[in-house]
């Protein structure tokens, strides 16, 4: 007899335990440890209290030292401010140099924006710079040579463009000439440079002191917590020595019964999606490969008859004359000339018809391999490019055509929603009716974390038994007057599938088709 346990039962009292919730003799032996161990004896008391310290330590020795890297952010963020205003100076005083240059040598009022703005910019920035170079004698010493070089320029450019204003604009440019405000800038440019310098070296002492504050915080801490994780250990480890195997075996079962429930259930209904697709595949790719397979094995057939006729004809002709001779010799005409080239041409096309169903089921198979990448697209530059695609089938200038509003931006994966929305368009145009001209109209909204695109055409619209119908491969609805396979609407809702949306058509026969797209504005995982 063998030792097994039933699924109900191990799922009942998967570790096999009494009704209690521990074996018997846990529940007989655990109190008497207990009582010898207590988690209040003075020693469990006595280690509590050194990691109560360690913990204050740690907590201490972080205050301080984030403190430290906090005043050294502050530091870091003026400096860096300082150094981005001393530059912002520097810009403002060279595009006031171009608009004096612009003035004298237009005399265009224009051309003094940006010195004005320049004039009235630069104390305000003065300003704000001067508290970053006061540290030291030597950058104190920069900063004052940059503030008076800086006024000698402005004071130089606004003399020229007084010059200019009062009618004496070779005198202006002759003052230019002396290349007086050329070395002003020289100097301003070496000037902004030492002081970016100095901020440089700043900030290079306050990362290295917040580098020893971070070495010095990892220290205490690591220190700290060695001392605490050694008390605590000490602590629990007569708590968890009797209980730590039940409880972790216990939960570990839970977890696990859980996980696989969810994995189950989640791998059936894949399982049901891809079988149903699957059978639905197969049915129409067995049912639409038969037809042209059955008139191959039809007309072969046939040729073989009309081959039968045509070795009794040679065959009495080699025996000589015979007065069934030439009611065989019409007959034999015939089959030459009518029957087997016409058995012939609808075995091509066919086989034709099974080549191209061959290749589309493998064009199909290939796109759904084809692994999706996540990123930001616009799909009114999407749409647009589809439109741009298409639009001289519209006629002279392309006007039956129209994006209506604005299209959000999505997740998702660009090079799919270039064919749905490339499928869409294109089935517009095949299946416009020529009588009217063609209007197409693109609308969108988004709605909550989804988006809703309607493509909306006047073509020859859809019958109702067919709305469902024509998302199925090789299916198509009305005349069979336009080339295709019965493939663009399937991808597209496959494609949709993938990203996580969905497609839908509201249509009447003879008026137009509404498509309806949804999907979400961030795509889910892409399987």
């Amino acid at each position: 007899m063998n030792d097994f346990t039933s699924p109900e039962a191990q799922a009942k009292n998967p570790e096999n335990v009494p009704a209690q919730g521990m074996p018997q003799q846990e529940q007989t032996a655990l109190p008497a440890v207990l009582d010898r161990n207590s988690p209040l004896s003075p020693l469990t008391l006595l280690l509590l209290v050194i990691g109560s310290l360690g913990l204050l330590i740690i907590v201490a020795a972080s205050f301080i030292l984030l403190n430290a890297t906090n005043h050294d952010m502050n530091d870091l963020s003026r400096l860096r401010d300082g150094a981005a205003t001393t530059n912002q100076i520097l810009t403002l005083l060279q595009n006031a140099e171009s608009s004096q240059r612009g003035y004298l040598l237009t005399q265009d009022e224009r051309y003094l924006e940006p010195f004005n703005a320049t004039k009235e910019q630069l104390p305000e920035k003065l300003r704000q710079t001067h508290p970053v170079y006061q540290e030291n004698p030597r950058t104190k010493e920069l900063f004052t040579r940059l503030v008076t070089i800086s006024q000698r320029k402005m004071d130089e450019m606004s003399e020229t463009i007084a010059l200019t204003k009062a009618g004496k604009r070779q005198e202006a440019i002759e003052f230019v000439k002396t290349n007086s405000g050329f070395y002003q800038m020289e100097n301003l440019r070496t000037l902004v440079g030492e002081l970016d310098t100095d901020v440089n070296r700043r900030v290079d002492e306050r990362f290295r002191r917040q580098n020893d504050n971070v070495f010095a915080l990892r220290l205490v801490t690591i220190s700290s917590t060695l001392v605490i994780v050694l008390v605590l250990a000490g602590v629990f480890w007569l708590i968890l020595r009797f209980t730590n195997n039940i409880i972790s075996a216990r939960r570990d079962i839970e977890i696990l019964n859980d996980s696989l429930e969810a994995k189950v259930e989640e791998r059936t209904l894949d399982l049901l999606r891809a079988n149903s697709e699957i059978q639905r595949f197969a049915y129409i790719v067995s049912h639409d490969l038969r037809a042209p397979l059955v008139n191959v094995m039809g007309f072969t057939s046939e040729l073989s008859t009309n081959l039968t006729t045509l070795r009794e004809f040679i065959e009495k002709l080699e025996k000589g004359k015979d007065d069934s001779l030439p009611a065989l010799l019409d007959e034999a005409k015939f089959v030459i000339h009518e029957e087997m080239p016409e058995a012939l041409q609808f075995i091509r096309t066919s086989t034709t018809k099974m080549d191209g169903l061959i290749n589309t089921i493998l064009k199909l198979s290939r796109e759904g391999r084809r692994v999706l990448t996540a990123e930001p697209v616009d799909l009114n530059h999407v749409c647009e490019q589809a439109v741009g695609a298409i639009r001289h089938q519209f006629g002279e200038g392309g006007e039956g055509i129209m994006i209506e509003n604005r299209l959000p931006v999505v997740i998702s994966d660009r090079l799919a929603l270039d064919q749905i929305f490339g499928n869409l368009l294109d089935n517009s145009i095949k299946y416009r009716i020529p009588a009217r001209p063609l209007h197409v109209t693109i609308r969108g909204k988004v709605s909550g974390k989804r988006v809703l695109i309607e493509v909306e055409d006047n073509g020859r619209g859809i019958a109702p038994q067919d709305h469902e119908r024509i998302f199925e491969l090789f299916r198509r609805s009305g005349a069979q007057d336009q080339p295709g396979e019965g493939l663009g609407l399937a991808h597209v809702r496959a494609l949709l599938h993938r990203l996580g949306g969905d497609i839908k058509v509201v249509s009447t026969l003879g008026q137009g088709s509404i498509f309806q797209i949804t999907m979400p504005l961030v795509a889910r995982k892409f399987e």
